[in-house]
């Protein structure tokens, strides 16, 4: 409870802003108890393991932790104030993600509104608490994940900029937490509310990409001088971390330019106004936004005459279905694969962000080949080195995110809905189970491998078709080997296993294997055009006999018997 009366200590602030202490303090209390009876959920690479009480915090502090040595990135900098732009970007940024991530169940809680609005709370008390819920989450992550850059400051500097480091840190925190809300608020007023979760996903997503994009990407474009005067340049107050940065040098040296002087005001003020800001203004918007979405949740939205238009269209997954599949169970198992699949949070979650992975590797590869350039390309031969290199690297690679996808396909936090499957008179599951494997063969593969076709055209001609599509097909021969051979569950059917660990090590590691073995057997033979042919004859024959094969899957093996 030490937390909890310390962000009551402003107790007179809250009361000028229109807000009823004693419920807030009522509010925050019942929270956070509720908070200590409840597991808590770690997300880590896509992943929920359900952690013990006794275990859940311990694990969340280690956790930080670890976050927290990345901050020691900015020791590789020269100069105080450089060094305080990367530690509050980092955090900033990283502190944003937390929130999107871990806390937007707590902001978007609709059994708080069922509870306290029937309750005589206003508005600001309820916005008021919300924030500081988060804010007392927020502190057990701050601590130690700024501890390892506290020890960065303390062996570097004197006390006096340690003292003024741990101050900022504390509004840059208020700072984030306003950007966040404001985010929210922006978001539900420009979306339904029906899709609020889902956009508040995508943009999870692109935290995750962003952030492992910059960590790849930032050491090998940055090429900072020793010593660089941001406080030269006014533009830079532009950049919140600079205020945050400015702040802790001015109050630890009590010393300054303008620029600097000017930062570390906006660094005091700016977090507070922004508190001003969102208690006063932003609550009764953010409030009725929230009710709004669980309404919408509640309600059973009717078919207006457009979407009853648009129902008669054949949607683009029809077509598919159509032109991949024949008969009726391969139909369903096609399109119930594709629909679950983008209705599914958990399931995009774990699955969209190795896209971005992809996306920052292919930029790595061709920013370390930036001295080549595009006429040079135009003219290489099927014996060039690049030509190989880049071909063969890209499809293989990319056949790592089809394998991600494959791996997820059978589990879902709603697995108890699978019972469909076991009570409709289905004599051949396999049936479904190939269509199932068609959708994310056709849904996620297919269109990366289109695209990527016709500029691999474009760029060495038509002579890298035919290593084109035995790669293709290599990657397809495999991921359909794994898929006939792995235990065979129905799409979205099983809970995901957190014990498994073992086996899935040994699975990766043996498509990681096979596929190597294939590229590399593909690399010696890319020369010989009549040879690439006769492999992919026979590449094309296995895999038609693997996909005759999974259809002929029977429910003995799905059940194990």
């Amino acid at each position: 409870m030490f937390l909890l009366k310390l962000v009551m200590a402003p107790a007179a602030f809250y009361r000028k802003m229109g807000v009823n202490t004693s419920q807030l303090f009522a509010i925050l209390k019942t929270k956070l108890i509720i908070d200590n009876r409840r597991p808590f959920s770690l997300k880590s690479m896509g992943r929920r393991a359900k952690q013990t009480n006794s275990n859940t915090t311990l694990t969340t502090l280690l956790l930080s932790l670890v976050y927290g040595f990345l901050f020691l990135y900015a020791a590789a900098f020269d100069g105080l104030e450089l060094q305080m732009i990367v530690v509050f970007s980092l955090f900033i940024f990283m502190l944003a993600s937390i929130l999107i991530n871990d806390f937007t169940d707590i902001l978007v809680d609709a059994r708080d509104n069922y509870i306290i609005l029937p309750k005589p709370v206003n508005d600001r008390t309820i916005v008021v608490s919300k924030v500081l819920h988060i804010f007392l989450h927020i502190v057990k992550i701050v601590i130690p994940m700024m501890l390892p850059a506290l020890i960065m400051v303390a062996v570097n500097y004197n006390i006096a900029i340690l003292l003024a480091f741990v101050l900022m840190v504390l509004f840059a925190t208020m700072f984030t937490i306003f950007l966040i809300n404001l985010l929210y608020v922006i978001i539900l007023n420009l979306v339904s509310p029906t899709r609020f979760k889902s956009i508040l996903s995508f943009i999870q997503i692109v935290f995750i990409v962003v952030l492992y994009g910059g960590f790849q990407l930032l050491p090998r474009m940055m090429k900072t001088p020793a010593s660089i005067h941001f406080s030269q340049d006014s533009s830079i107050l532009l950049l919140p971390s600079y205020w945050f940065a400015a702040g802790t040098k001015g109050l630890g040296t009590f010393s300054g330019v303008t620029t600097e002087i000017l930062g570390t005001c906006l660094a005091f003020i700016f977090p507070v106004l922004a508190l001003y800001v969102m208690i006063r203004f932003l609550a009764p918007v953010f409030n009725r936004k929230l009710s709004s979405i669980n309404e919408a949740s509640s309600n059973i939205i009717p078919k207006t005459k457009a979407s009853q238009k648009h129902a008669g269209i054949k949607s683009y997954s029809t077509l598919m279905a159509k032109i991949f599949t024949r008969n009726g169970l391969e139909k369903m198992g096609f399109l119930f694969s594709w629909k679950i699949g983008n209705r599914s949070k958990d399931f995009y979650m774990k699955v969209y962000p190795s896209f971005g992975y992809i996306l920052v590797m292919i930029f790595i590869v061709f920013y370390k080949d930036n001295n080549i350039k595009i006429t040079d390309i135009q003219h290489v031969t099927i014996d060039s080195k690049v030509l190989k290199l880049w071909l063969l690297g890209i499809v293989y690679f990319t056949g790592l995110v089809l394998f991600t996808v494959l791996a997820q396909l059978p589990f879902s936090e709603k697995y108890k809905a699978a019972w469909l499957f076991h009570t409709t008179p289905v004599i051949d599951p396999g049936k479904i189970l190939a269509g199932a494997f068609k959708s994310i063969i056709v849904k996620f593969y297919l269109p990366f491998i289109l695209i990527f076709g016709m500029i691999a055209i474009c760029l060495f001609g038509w002579v890298s078709l035919p290593n084109l599509l035995l790669g293709v097909s290599n990657v397809v021969l495999i991921a359909a080997m794994v898929y006939y051979s792995a235990n065979s569950s129905f799409p979205f059917s099983e809970l995901q296993d957190s014990g498994a660990g073992g086996s899935k090590f040994m699975k990766n590691f043996f498509k990681t294997i096979l596929m190597g073995i294939l590229a590399v057997v593909q690399y010696f033979i890319f020369s010989f055009t009549a040879v690439v042919f006769i492999f992919l004859a026979l590449s094309i024959i296995a895999n038609w006999l693997l996909l005759d094969s999974i259809k002929k899957i029977s429910w003995n093996k799905i059940l194990g018997i």
